[in-house]
């Protein structure tokens, strides 16, 4: 890999393909060799993919699944190491979700890395001062997939799935007709803000609709433990 270039003053811009560990690893010592450590990581690659799981071809689930848990757990990891190492140890480590984690959406199933996130921040060590914010975001327009082309990335549906009565489809046709308004200017800054708190939090939702599904998703919890404890 080549040598950071060098922006401004302290701007190091460095290419990062997540699906090779040696690149990952590479771009934390490079980062240690010019700012002699590592204070915040934005755990964000992704990809997507929409249909029912029944439906999902094997290849697409791998590697949907290789990119948001694998490769997103060998960041996760190497970001703890670094943070441990500086001096003194400590660091920020955002990852980043959506609010398809959150909701039980049909379409989108294929996640699993709350509960990672969630371990990791049960397994880090007090004195390593190390603060981990899962991040639920809502829909925002990011380029992700050809412009956020929702055609692009749905994929055709499950034969026995073709009522269009079914979650799955009354799903699809959302992708095609969402409101995608996030303001990414203004989730930057929200991230930026989490980097400098004492105590931040290990979920945030960000967006109108991640706080209404995370309120909810809250309210169920508490309704269904409520209604069927013994």
């Amino acid at each position: 890999m080549s040598t950071p270039k060098v922006w401004l003053s302290g701007l190091s811009v460095i290419k990062l393909d997540v699906t090779k560990q040696s690149e990952i690893s590479d771009v934390f010592a490079q980062a240690k060799n010019a700012f002699n450590g590592t204070d915040v990581v934005f755990n964000n690659a992704g990809t997507v993919s929409v249909r029912e799981i029944e439906g999902t071809p094997d290849n697409v689930a791998c590697g949907m699944f290789e990119i948001l848990f694998w490769r997103a757990a060998n960041v996760t990891r190497d970001s703890v190491k670094y943070f441990r190492e500086n001096s003194p140890a400590g660091g920020n480590f955002l990852q980043m979700s959506s609010n398809f984690g959150l909701e039980r959406t049909p379409g989108a199933g294929i996640k699993a890395l709350e509960g990672l996130t969630h371990a990791l921040s049960k397994e880090i060590h007090p004195k390593w001062n190390i603060k981990t914010t899962f991040i639920e975001l809502g829909p925002f327009r990011t380029g992700m997939v050809d412009g956020d082309d929702p055609e692009s990335f749905v994929l055709p549906p499950h034969p026995a799935r073709t009522d269009n009565s079914l979650p799955t489809l009354q799903f699809r046709k959302w992708m095609k007709n969402a409101t995608i308004d996030g303001d990414t200017k203004k989730a930057t800054q929200a991230f930026y803000k989490l980097t400098a708190l004492s105590e931040p939090p290990f979920r945030l939702p960000i967006h109108k609709d991640a706080i209404h599904y995370t309120r909810r998703k809250a309210q169920c919890l508490i309704a269904d433990t409520d209604r069927y404890e013994f």
